[in-house]
């Protein structure tokens, strides 16, 4: 009985977050880059990887970037749990 009533509060718990979140979603636009156009002609692509690597780089920046945003969120749960 008292289950019950713990559960059917925990279910509107549940249900009324969830509304929150999707009205939140639902005010923010489709895509705030929707009307912006970053395509790089292919032709140029060819001269620029002649002399800057980019095809080769951005797999390196991407886990250079993962690595230090790793070490940054395990440095801050450190700094938060006071273990340094």
């Amino acid at each position: 009985m008292i289950a019950d009533f713990f559960i059917l509060i925990i279910n509107f718990l549940i249900t009324l977050i969830c509304g929150v979140i999707s009205w939140i979603v639902n005010i923010l636009p489709t895509s705030p880059f929707a009307g912006i156009t970053l395509d790089v002609p292919s032709e140029f692509m060819g001269y620029v990887n002649y002399f800057l690597p980019v095809n080769l780089m951005m797999p390196v920046l991407l886990a250079w970037g993962t690595c230090i945003v790793g070490y940054k969120f395990i440095k801050w749960i450190m700094h938060i749990l006071r273990i340094e």
